[in-house]
């Protein structure tokens, strides 16, 4: 059956939107992102675009969207982002949804991925995760990660953050994700967040 309430036509341009700016990270103008498909293809490129939904719990949707851009060089990229929507309010997840303002939250979080980062990427050999960042723009990079709903997957273990190809190393180093638990997080919650299923 087609949903053609406001609330759901207005997920349905959302997360075409979300795909499309998925997209322009490649292909598009940062200063003029296309504003449908008509001007993504580009001679020679191979670009696939997925979306999928993956939970819905009555209230916030999931959805997960993959960009693998092929240029043919040394080898294709691959980015995702997710993709929160919550339906009753007819927008974007945004952080304030899931924790306390003022409670501190993005700084313990930026100061665990700090961490994480050390501890993984610095038992590399020659690794030294920092020398990645232009010089005094990590902390910026690190805030903008955990302060992105795009950066996150909400599982049922915990706050996943995910990282991008080349976002916190080079391409082959690219860490795993770092999990948060639920339990962890709990002081910085805000009553009443509920997962999607």
């Amino acid at each position: 059956m087609v949903q053609t309430t406001p609330q759901w036509t207005a997920w349905n341009k959302a997360v075409e939107r979300a795909a499309i700016g998925a997209v322009n990270n490649f292909t598009g103008d940062s200063r003029k992102p296309a504003q449908d498909w008509s001007g993504l293809v580009q001679p020679g490129i191979d670009d696939v675009l997925n979306v999928s939904v993956d939970g819905f719990n009555g209230k916030m949707i999931a959805a997960t969207i993959v960009n693998v851009y092929d240029g043919h060089g040394a080898h294709p990229v691959e980015n995702s982002s997710e993709f929160y929507w919550l339906l009753d309010k007819q927008r974007a997840l945004q952080p304030e949804d899931v924790f306390l303002p003022n409670s501190g939250w993005d700084t313990w979080m930026e100061q665990r991925l700090d961490n994480y980062l050390h501890k993984t990427l610095d038992a590399q050999p020659n690794g030294n995760y920092q020398t990645w960042f232009p010089p005094g723009e990590a902390q910026k990079i690190l805030r903008d990660i955990v302060t992105n709903p795009g950066d996150w997957k909400l599982e049922p273990a915990g706050l996943s953050i995910f990282f991008q190809p080349y976002q916190v190393a080079c391409y082959a180093c690219t860490p795993q994700p770092l999990t948060i638990s639920w339990a962890d997080l709990k002081p910085y919650l805000r009553p009443g967040f509920v997962l999607p299923q």
